[in-house]
């Protein structure tokens, strides 16, 4: 077994759609820190599969560097029944871990430690409720829908450059309130309580704790510092 070091923070990312991946890329970029785009699929449960798939085939590696983690960003988007497997996923040791414990008990398994660098960033109703939180205009509103195709239609307004069909990428230019997008979504984690016990809260931002992550990754030269404009 490779010896435990600590090296550059990595995350290794299973998202659901091009929009988080795009973003957090973007305020990774000139940062000492990796984001590693893993296969992307439209089922939360098929993304928290090949998260913990990777985790035990890769465990070796991942124990490399202790600052690896892997997260699984998700939409809420109705899906009732998915959201409430998704406890029951996290729950259990994957159907094929390479250890071979066979055991349905995750706090179990040989590869409990690296199964431990799970996080799951689900999003409720939709990822443009972060995005929207972000810009000036939606720090200061206090009322948001809880229809995702309402977000999305405000995000376009308030972002023009984001189109949910055609381009859904965040004009991060315009999200210059992300500290007070950080302080809303930890007031929903602590009404509504940490995943899975909020699957019923009509608004809830879980990208949050990632995002800190990334920006509190130092940036890699003053050249860097400048080219993001601070």
């Amino acid at each position: 077994m490779a010896s435990e070091t600590v090296g550059i923070p990595v995350v290794y990312l299973f998202h659901e759609g091009e929009t988080e991946l795009g973003y957090l890329q973007s305020l990774a970029k000139g940062r000492a820190i990796r984001i590693v785009p893993m296969p992307s699929v439209s089922s939360p449960i098929a993304l928290l599969g090949r998260a913990l798939r990777f985790a035990v085939e890769s465990a070796d590696d991942l124990r490399d560097n202790l600052n690896a983690e892997i997260w699984v960003v998700f939409d809420h988007d109705e899906k009732a029944r998915e959201m409430a497997e998704v406890g029951a996923v996290l729950s259990k040791c994957p159907a094929k871990c390479v250890d071979g414990c066979r055991i349905k008990d995750i706090a179990r398994c040989k590869s409990r430690d690296v199964l431990a660098r799970i996080h799951v960033a689900f999003m409720s109703p939709c990822i443009e409720i972060w995005g929207i939180l972000c810009t000036e205009e939606g720090s200061r509103m206090n009322r948001f829908s809880s229809d995702r195709h309402e977000l999305q239609r405000l995000l376009h307004k308030l972002m023009p450059g984001y189109d949910h069909k055609h381009r859904a990428q965040f004009d991060v230019g315009k999200m210059t309130c992300v500290e007070n997008a950080m302080r809303r979504a930890r007031e929903w984690m602590n009404t509504h309580g940490q995943f899975p016990e909020c699957l019923n809260a009509s608004h809830y931002a879980g990208i949050y704790p990632l995002v800190e992550k990334v920006l509190s990754a130092p940036l890699k030269s003053p050249e860097s510092w400048r080219r993001r404009g601070r």
